[in-house]
């Protein structure tokens, strides 16, 4: 698999007993209930990868390896440089202006000046987003124990990260 080499030590295809209990809230209004059960079989066609936050971090680190000297093999390299970077090139634009793109398992977004290569995931009562600029060498991952998408909170880091403040300001 490429979580070994990439550093990734918890990430897997179920939740191990130490993992959270997904919630949910059915309909807007509906009191938050507890997810179902993961279905192993059922998202494996999508993925389904569980990773810690750690682990996320890592994947990310090595979304940045994109020169020409970066090899797979290399330590951390799960792929070549240009292959990571032509992962990472718009394919498909989702609208005129430009401010989201769909690449090869990865979409590009453009907020505020700046574009970024991201990722989303979902499952029940989950949410993520991971972030990353490779030029820079930053990432952003959120995860959310619930519905609700966690990408503005994504962005606002990210912002926060871009402007090398590091804070973050919430509005």
């Amino acid at each position: 698999t490429v979580t070994g080499p990439a550093g990734m030590t918890t990430a897997g295809f179920a939740p191990s007993p130490h993992d959270a209990t997904g919630r949910l809230e059915p309909r807007p209004g509906d009191p938050v209930r507890p997810a179902s059960p993961h279905d192993e079989l059922a998202h494996r066609g999508d993925g389904g990868l569980w990773a810690s936050a750690a682990d996320l971090a890592a994947w990310l680190a090595v979304q940045c390896r994109v020169t020409d000297a970066d090899r797979r093999g290399d330590g951390d390299r799960v792929l070549h440089g240009p292959t990571l970077r032509s992962m990472h090139r718009p394919l498909a634009f989702v609208d005129p202006a430009w401010t989201l793109a769909q690449g090869l398992g990865w979409a590009m977004e453009r907020f505020d000046g700046a574009t970024w290569v991201r990722h989303t995931g979902s499952m029940d009562g989950f949410r993520s987003i991971a972030l990353v600029r490779p030029s820079d060498g930053i990432g952003v991952a959120v995860l959310a124990n619930g519905s609700v998408r966690p990408n503005e909170l994504a962005r606002t880091i990210a912002r926060a990260l871009l402007s090398g403040s590091g804070r973050v300001r919430s509005e």
